[in-house]
């Protein structure tokens, strides 16, 4: 046991002494989450946002040290490299919490950033040690993606069955000895499993030998079955899927829908993930096979990215352009270059796939081009035009006017994702009459202007919410039963002997008796007159209701909530709530 314990000891400690950088930032991330814990993750906190940054080190740190390890030529006189690149890790970390910290209270948009930075950083491990042009580069980086692709579910599986195993010892003491321990120590012990000990085992497996990484041959069986029998058939499923959608759209003379694009893009990065598992198959027997799957590949997708592009133009075209949209056109332009590329030169290398992705993900988190700043140019242009188009620029118009529930309802999401996204000051652009306002009631309100809530009704849906906390007259009737009812739902509101189910139509409510139908109303009424009354999807106000008599029966429908959505011609009810009041 002592050698197995003294191998484990020695292995952790070298992987401390090749990988302090990340190691230490493991560390540091763990104790100001654990601090953030006991702080209640307020935002008072000062450390909040160092947290944050902290985490970005173990794969920066770890990128820098393996480039240190493997310079490449212009780096080769640098003294002592690793020094060098724990101390920009720690330098880089610092400057980057300093930075998020003077972003407090402007926004949500630095998580983007971050998350931009983070994939940035993780890419770079893929290729930072093959920068140099050696012989054996591309097979090397393809060694050192297996080692880290397989590594990282492995490091997960050890972290899990620690804290598990130690979480439940903990439970066994607190239940068996009657030890009272907070709660918090659970949390505290995943913070320390996740963060250290699974950075620690990942870490200890990456190769240090690259060279050798260069010359290896390996290729699991099990990753080429689950390339060749799980990813190509689901691959070429969706490929299926999407060119007969391509053609019911171009038949039917319709514009592809939104989501469409991302389908388009999953498809192509489950592409190129099939045909690098398969890399290395085509220097063997399958060779042929995988050429020409992989030729196929490229030639089907190009068409269907017009298909994403168009897709996009139409969405960009109504609501402009948002964070989602332009990563799916940057992701969409890659795929396309990166289709191109292979079948008019035909290249073997790998390293330009993760390096040309890095250098996409840190490009488009800065500057104007990037794509915090296009979406924020985009919305507040759309904003400026609608606000001309109505005469309320500087505040209420001069020369009167209505303005409709969609326009109001289109203010209303874009000042939402502006406050949201990049803070009040993103406001700064349209002072308004009495100065710089707070939040996008006020500002909307001082133009003489409607705030419409997030959920308000579209010309498709419709939504009512109705205060609940008012009395009901109930003088007259016998029963009261109280629903809520769902669309597709086989459950039903039954207060034996009344029960109340939606009816196969979605819109009606049927009402039955000891299993005896008895009565049905249509929501119609309900819907025509929340469209008519409610176009902003207002709350609390009062319920909706519908009499009527059917088999001596007399009924009075209170609906107090409604969610209903346009179905062709007709509407269909999702969801409804309220009380059934009955007398006989």
């Amino acid at each position: 046991m002592w050698p197995l314990a003294s191998f484990v000891l020695r292995a952790a400690w070298d992987t401390l002494k090749r990988f302090p950088a990340p190691l230490a930032a493991a560390v540091v991330t763990s104790t100001l989450l654990i601090r953030e814990q006991h702080e209640l993750w307020t935002d008072r906190d000062d450390l909040l946002m160092f947290t944050l940054a902290t985490s970005l080190g173990l794969p920066l740190g770890t990128a820098l040290t393996l480039l240190a390890e493997r310079p490449p030529r212009w780096l080769e006189r640098v003294w002592a490299p690793r020094l060098w690149a724990f101390l920009v890790t720690a330098l880089g970390l610092i400057a980057y919490g300093m930075h998020l910290d003077g972003r407090r209270g402007q926004g949500d948009a630095y998580i983007m950033r971050y998350a931009q930075l983070s994939c940035a950083a993780h890419l770079a491990v893929a290729f930072a040690p093959f920068m140099r042009r050696t012989e054996g580069v591309t097979r090397g980086v393809w060694q050192l993606g297996r080692h880290l692709f397989l590594r990282l579910p492995l490091s997960a599986v050890y972290a899990l069955v620690v804290f598990g195993g130690l979480a439940l010892a903990l439970a066994a003491v607190v239940n068996l000895f009657d030890v009272n321990i907070d709660e918090a120590r659970y949390f505290e012990l995943w913070v320390v499993c996740t963060f250290v000990l699974q950075t620690w085992h990942f870490l200890a497996g990456i190769p240090r030998d690259f060279d050798a990484l260069a010359r290896d041959d390996a290729y699991p069986r099990a990753l080429r079955i689950f390339a060749q029998f799980v990813l190509l058939p689901l691959l070429g499923l969706y490929l299926v899927i999407l060119y007969a959608y391509a053609s019911k759209i171009s038949i039917s003379g319709t514009l592809p829908v939104g989501w469409v694009g991302w389908m388009v893009s999953a498809a192509g990065a489950f592409g190129m993930l099939a045909l690098l598992l398969l890399f290395p198959a085509r220097q063997g027997p399958m060779g042929r096979f995988v050429r020409r799957v992989e030729t196929a590949f490229h030639l089907a997708i190009l068409p269907l990215l017009g298909l994403l592009f168009v897709s996009l133009w139409v969405r960009v075209e109504a609501y402009g352009v948002t964070e989602p949209r332009y990563f799916l056109f940057v992701l969409g332009v890659w795929l396309a270059a990166a289709s191109i590329y292979r079948l008019r030169w035909g290249r073997r290398a790998l390293t330009w796939i993760p390096a040309s992705l890095c250098l996409v993900a840190i490009a488009t988190s800065l500057g104007p081009w990037g794509a915090l700043a296009v979406s924020r140019t985009s919305q507040s242009n759309r904003l400026t035009a609608l606000l001309q188009k109505n005469d309320r620029m500087m505040g209420p118009s001069k020369r009167g006017g209505v303005v409709s529930a969609e326009d109001e309802r289109e203010m209303s999401r874009i000042l939402d994702y502006l406050i949201e996204t990049h803070g009040k000051e993103a406001l700064s652009r349209w002072p308004g009459p009495s100065g710089l306002v707070q939040n996008a009631s006020d500002f909307l309100s001082v133009r003489n202007l409607e705030y419409v809530e997030r959920y308000g009704n579209h010309p498709d849906t419709v939504t009512f919410y109705g205060d609940q906390r008012k009395p009901l007259d109930i003088r007259g009737y016998a029963w009261l039963v109280p629903f809520q009812l769902y669309a597709g739902s086989s459950s039903a509101a039954d207060l034996a002997p009344f029960a109340l189910a939606m009816a196969d139509d979605d819109l009606s409510i049927s009402i039955s008796e000891g299993g005896t139908a008895r009565a049905s109303i249509s929501l119609m009424p309900v819907i025509e007159r929340a469209r008519a009354e409610h176009p902003r999807g207002k709350s609390m106000t009062d319920p909706m209701s519908i009499s009527t008599e059917s088999g001596g029966w007399r009924l009075q429908l209170l609906i107090t909530h409604l969610h209903a959505e346009r179905r062709g011609q007709s509407w269909a009810v999702l969801n409804c709530g309220g009380t059934l009041l009955i007398a006989k």
